[in-house]
């Protein structure tokens, strides 16, 4: 089986959709990570929760849809680990300027450094912050959350593409923008390939 995690369980109804009528992956929602201060701290956690469900479920690969617990991943693992925002930078690396927006403050610096793997020399990368909307999901806010990402977003240089690397943003998504949902066929094709 595959077992994907999530940091909330909005995230599970993306991957239902890009797995139809497949019984091949389980949903593990790993709450509470953000409360791990320290780098050594988070990759230590992350390390004992994949331990613990490669010991209890025996998973054939693990996807990561949290930019944050992708970002604190071993270098090396037993079993594949395929994080989501990975497939969305190769497709951000073949542009010569984007922006990419976070509502998240604590995934920024850790997903910006992972991102520094894929990105061309000369490509011009422009980094906004939402303020004060991730609390929105904690608290179950939808509506509130979406509009503020939408009027944010509105106001972006539309000449440069725009890219959400949380997949909590997709409810704000325009035609044109990258995201990680966009990333969903080659993730499909991706999980497939170790059945």
């Amino acid at each position: 089986m595959f077992i994907c995690i999530h940091a909330h369980h909005s995230n599970q109804k993306w991957m239902d959709a890009a797995l139809p009528g497949e019984s091949l992956q389980q949903h593990i929602v790993i709450e509470n990570l953000l409360a791990c201060t320290e780098r050594l701290q988070v990759e230590k956690k992350v390390f004992e929760q994949l331990e613990s469900l490669c010991e209890n479920q025996k998973p054939i690969a693990i996807f990561i849809t949290c930019t944050y617990f992708a970002a604190h991943l071993p270098k090396e693992y037993k079993v594949p680990l395929i994080p989501l925002d990975a497939l969305l930078f190769e497709q951000l690396a073949t542009l010569p300027a984007i922006q990419i927006v976070f509502t998240n403050p604590a995934t920024v610096e850790p997903t910006m450094a992972r991102y520094q793997l894929w990105q061309p020399e000369n490509q011009h990368v422009t980094v906004h912050v939402i303020p004060n909307v991730f609390q929105y999901i904690e608290q179950e806010k939808w509506e509130e959350y979406t509009r503020e990402i939408t009027q944010f977003v509105a106001n972006l240089p539309q000449e440069i593409p725009t890219a959400f690397a949380q997949l909590s943003m997709e409810c704000a998504i325009r035609t044109g923008d990258y995201s990680c949902l966009t990333a969903l066929p080659k993730t499909v094709q991706k999980l497939k390939s170790f059945a």
